[in-house]
């Protein structure tokens, strides 16, 4: 082993954690794209009008991830990703769970808004894949 490598995990490894953290990025892909074919189903349950869901499918994102993009994307650079990973997928996870007591439009609202500062981790996944195979 040369110098450059003394950092570098072995081949193994570093190819087991791409596949763990490419299912976790598919996860969030399905997570996020779920509340698109449960539009009904969540309106009838909720009560919710076509603005409010309108509202948290593009609105919320889209002001999530203009004014958040940045800044989580600076603590992604500048922090270490394997925390950052883990703390966006267990804020994720604990969204997820407490989606099930959602009640009303406000809640549903705190939940997307959960979802989404957990999914600055597709930043971090690719960072993080990239830097085990380099």
């Amino acid at each position: 082993m040369n110098k450059e490598n003394k950092n570098y995990p072995n081949s193994k490894y570093a190819w087991y954690m791409v596949v763990m953290l490419t299912i976790a990025y598919i996860l969030s892909f399905v997570d996020r794209y779920i509340l698109g074919l449960l539009i009904e189903p969540i309106k009838a349950d909720l009560g919710l009008t076509d603005t409010q869901i309108g509202l948290l499918l593009g609105f919320a994102f889209a002001i999530f991830y203009a004014t958040m993009g940045l800044p989580l994307g600076y603590l992604a650079d500048r922090k270490k990703r394997t925390w950052l990973v883990a703390a966006g997928i267990a804020v994720w996870s604990a969204a997820t769970a407490a989606s099930g007591l959602v009640k009303n439009f406000c809640f549903f609202c705190c939940y997307i808004w959960c979802c989404c500062c957990s999914s600055y981790n597709l930043y971090a996944y690719s960072c993080c894949s990239i830097d085990l195979c380099a």
